[in-house]
């Protein structure tokens, strides 16, 4: 097992290829899976296509939804046993943290247990979709709202707040639609007039928070900025932060307004990810998600 198939893109661009590569020991924290499903998300096409994370590190696999057995682990990971199931959220940034290969190592935090209930390939679509909904929510990067999981989660209460999500139809914006509980459905098919008079209905001129999962679209992210409220000062979340926004459209912001960009690095940021990731199979078995 010192090396493993991969499958990688080897040039940008260019068809993915299959390379033997090493197999890597897991440091410390990591544990070493043997992988069994891997899911692949838009982000991996723009990285075929254009480099997006993985330019650098060329030879890449792609694929951060991951589905394995533990195989091997390091000395500080107390959660596995060898041969333990688990669902993983893996980095582009690493070619060792990715799936289209036979073994990758991840940190023991950025992971868990197979849920109860749910088929392997179910466990698969969670990860990265669930992931950047937490971060959309509950991050800096986003709208940066108290966590239920974290440490003040007994000082989570938006039960009076309203949350605009666009694309709800989307996979991660259904995640937001899941762990929230929508209300009301607006057809993006109308214009924007139409739209924005639906959301000011629901919500009347109160609305500060928004999330943005497509960026595209009737009224683009104008839309977003223009349903929060001209008195309050309100965040739109956006998973792609696309343009600029046109001032002139979006009416009056006496109170501002600030566009985020999600990152969902979970690297760079583990304290969030692991708190998600301690609750997130209870949150899969219970129907939260």
């Amino acid at each position: 097992m010192s090396t493993h198939k991969a499958l990688v893109i080897h040039t940008l661009q260019q068809p993915p290829s299959i390379i033997e590569r090493p197999t890597p020991v897991p440091k410390e924290e990591e544990i070493l899976l043997k992988v069994s499903i891997v899911g692949l998300n838009p982000h991996d096409a723009s990285g075929k296509r254009y480099g997006l994370f993985i330019k650098d590190n060329l030879p890449s696999p792609l694929g951060v939804d991951l589905v394995g057995e533990v195989v091997s682990y390091g000395r500080d990971v107390t959660q596995y046993q060898i041969g333990d199931r688990v669902f993983a959220f893996g980095s582009p940034f690493s070619p060792d943290s990715t799936g289209t290969k036979e073994y990758c190592v991840v940190p023991e935090w950025q992971s868990a247990p197979l849920p109860k209930d749910i088929s392997a390939d179910e466990a698969a679509t969670f990860p990265l979709n669930a992931m950047t909904m937490v971060f959309a929510l509950f991050h800096e990067t986003g709208l940066n709202l108290r966590s239920p999981f974290g440490a003040d989660k007994d000082e989570c209460d938006y039960s009076a707040e309203s949350i605009l999500i666009i694309g709800g139809g989307s996979a991660t914006g259904n995640f937001g639609l899941k762990g929230l509980g929508a209300t009301t459905v607006i057809d993006r098919a109308l214009d924007e007039s139409q739209i924005e008079n639906q959301i000011r209905n629901v919500v009347g001129d109160d609305l500060v928070f928004a999330v943005d999962c497509v960026g595209r679209g009737p009224g683009g992210q104008t839309l977003g900025v223009k349903a929060l409220s001209s008195h309050k000062k309100g965040v739109l979340a956006a998973l792609i932060k696309l343009g600029d926004v046109d001032e002139s459209r979006i009416g009056s912001k006496s109170a501002g307004y600030v566009r985020n960009q999600v990152l969902c690095h979970t690297t760079k940021y583990p304290h969030i990810t692991k708190e998600f990731w301690g609750v997130l199979p209870n949150l899969i078995e219970n129907g939260t998600l």
